[in-house]
């Protein structure tokens, strides 16, 4: 039976995945509105999205020092250093001292530049410890983020739809890395401002916000061919499809650290490699190896283990469906292309996370929870349970994504 259910999720992923690279690529060469005029928003919709976003995080924050204090007596600075973890502890390190040269620590150049250094930043003009600095651009960068989602959405969709697309990101349980010390808020600010500003052809705003998004995560060089879509759109050829490069031109960047550093321009895949055992792999034997799920010993590791990653990938692919067929096609070349990378590896981990940031999926989810009334508060309030109890997971050590 369980050979049956691996087989079938398999063929399905596997099937949503090539219909809809078909369906992209059918649809490529039809013609789509552009340019978008740009929307501008009222102060009443800034209070409302930035209540929404930043009063949610930090409610959930609230809840689970209240439940910390009152049963191990967790202060609240503890608390915060508590989210200093796993990836966070990178990010922080390389904030404070910089890619390490020698020992076990050059590892450390696999995670990319510009995270830490806007850490690094922050604690020199707030004085504020890294670990702190962290948390508090994550919260800067999760309310600017979810005010350009709203903005981006708003392209399309009305306010409401707009905003309750945004709500569902900002308590969508994996992203409680709208809060922990991960990059999530800073890529995903950067990455919805090139989209925005190349469908509202500024292309200059546009590629600088892709060349930053390239720097904060690698999933930002698929930036490219999505805005290269929109540029295509305009019929017209000019110098401002320069811009264009400005992702590639990260990457080349990167690759120049890692040269300067460490006399070779790719050492970073080899720490991938030795250190998280990760190497590329053809994206079916990716999903393959997800879908056989096992190790699963109480409901913590139901809720985060192998059984989450095989759910984000079998999800995931299906979603990517809805995206090609309903929303703009470099929104649907994105989220290929972001899914395809993330499934390319010789060991899946933390998907549910990395699904979860392909925001053309809760765009195309959003009308959706803006019809179905009361039920949409259910859900919300759901997702907002779960997404306190990973927060506070996180924060005492167990495993989230």
């Amino acid at each position: 039976m369980e050979g049956l259910l691996h087989g079938l999720a398999l063929v399905i992923s596997l099937g949503c995945i090539f219909y809809s690279f078909y369906h992209l690529i059918e649809r490529g060469i039809r013609s789509e509105p552009f340019p978008s005029k740009t929307v501008k928003l009222t102060k009443l919709e800034i209070k409302k999205v930035l209540l929404a976003v930043v009063g949610l995080h930090l409610v959930s924050l609230v809840l689970v020092f209240l439940y910390q204090y009152f049963t191990v007596k967790t202060g609240p600075l503890q608390l915060l250093l508590n989210f200093n973890r796993w990836d966070a502890d990178h990010y922080t390190s390389i904030a404070r001292e910089g890619y390490p040269t020698q020992g076990k620590m050059q590892v450390r150049i696999v995670f990319l530049p510009l995270y830490p250094l806007c850490i690094a930043l922050l604690s020199k003009l707030t004085f504020l410890k890294e670990e702190y600095a962290a948390i508090l651009l994550n919260v800067l960068f999760s309310g600017l983020f979810g005010l350009s989602f709203y903005r981006l959405v708003r392209l399309d969709y009305s306010e409401k739809v707009a905003f309750w697309a945004v709500v569902l990101f900002a308590v969508f349980p994996p992203q409680i890395v709208q809060i922990t010390p991960y990059t999530e808020p800073l890529y995903l600010f950067f990455a919805v401002e090139a989209f925005y500003w190349a469908r509202t052809d500024h292309w200059g705003r546009s590629g600088v916000a892709a060349f930053f998004a390239a720097l904060a995560r690698t999933n930002g060089y698929f930036l490219f061919p999505a805005l290269a879509i929109e540029f295509f759109r305009r019929r017209k050829w000019d110098m401002k499809g320069f811009w264009l490069a400005a992702a590639p031109f990260a990457f080349l960047i990167y690759l120049f650290i890692n040269q300067r550093l460490y006399g070779d321009p790719f050492k970073f895949t080899y720490f991938q490699r030795v250190n998280w055992y990760k190497e590329f792999k053809p994206f079916w034997k990716g999903l393959s190896d997800v879908f056989h799920v096992y190790g699963i010993t109480d409901w913590h590791s139901f809720l985060t283990g192998r059984l989450a990653e095989a759910a984000a990938c079998f999800f995931g692919s299906v979603l990517l469906v809805a995206v090609a067929r309903r929303a703009r096609v470099s929104y649907g070349v994105y989220s290929l292309f972001s899914l395809l990378f993330f499934l390319s590896t010789s060991w899946i981990l933390s998907t549910p996370r990395y699904v979860s940031s392909i925001f053309p999926f809760a765009l195309i989810l959003a009308p959706t929870l803006e019809r179905i009334g009361i039920l949409r508060w259910v859900i919300l309030g759901i997702f907002f349970a779960w997404f306190t109890y990973f927060l506070h997971a996180f924060n005492i050590g167990m495993w989230v994504f």
